[in-house]
């Protein structure tokens, strides 16, 4: 199994060149068996013509 590490900054700048809003940005330091910060990034949708807000 193959993982890629990437900073909270890569991934936030590919998701707002991609069209998305962040929304929410969480980051803790490695636990006990990590080697690594972890990091979750919540993004949404801008709202469209129809005024859904990226919602179904």
């Amino acid at each position: 199994m193959d993982a890629h590490l990437f900073t909270p900054g890569f991934v936030t700048e590919n998701l707002t060149g991609a069209g998305f809003d962040l929304v929410e940005q969480m980051e803790r330091g490695p636990g006990l068996r990590e080697k690594s910060p972890q990091a979750v990034l919540l993004a949404r949708r801008p709202p469209t013509n129809g005024g859904t807000n990226g919602r179904f």
